[in-house]
């Protein structure tokens, strides 16, 4: 009975290990697993989310100092691009592993929500860091469905 809790223990600590050297939490690797597609999607967003920083910061274009009006408020723009990878990292893992059988419509209603703002943001960003959001916005449109 002891041997059976240690062969456990260490095969628990091995999989903790694993998944923290690749950085994962256990909701994002059962993403990978389950569903390949919105897991890359998500990577891509947040790859796509960073692109667009580095090009605002490239452009010396202060998205903390931005205001954005969206939904009849004021949202700053690094916000709103925070918000969006803070989704793409850790909401959608979280709807995707719970037991809601309405989480694939909260994932397309929170990424809706997301591309309303990125869309609002790039109208309000000077000219010439406007093309910068375009893949991020690209990429929202795209959202794997339940079955992929």
């Amino acid at each position: 009975m002891m041997l059976k809790s240690v062969i456990r223990f260490f095969t628990a600590l091995r999989r903790a290990l694993a998944l923290t050297a690749r950085g994962e939490t256990p909701r994002q690797a059962a993403l990978r697993l389950c569903h390949p597609a919105l897991a890359a999607w998500c990577l891509e967003c947040i790859r796509r989310a960073d692109m667009f920083l580095a090009a605002a910061q490239a452009a010396q274009v202060d998205l903390a100092a931005l205001s954005v009006r969206v939904d009849g408020r004021g949202r700053l723009a690094s916000v709103i691009v925070a918000g969006v990878r803070y989704h793409a990292q850790h909401e959608y893992p979280y709807l995707i592993g719970g037991a809601d059988p309405h989480r694939w419509l909260t994932l397309q209603a929170l990424n809706l929500n997301d591309r309303f703002a990125v869309s609002r943001m790039r109208e309000a960003l000077p000219p010439s860091l406007q093309p910068a959001a375009d893949p991020l916005l690209d990429h929202l449109d795209g959202l794997p469905g339940e079955t992929a």
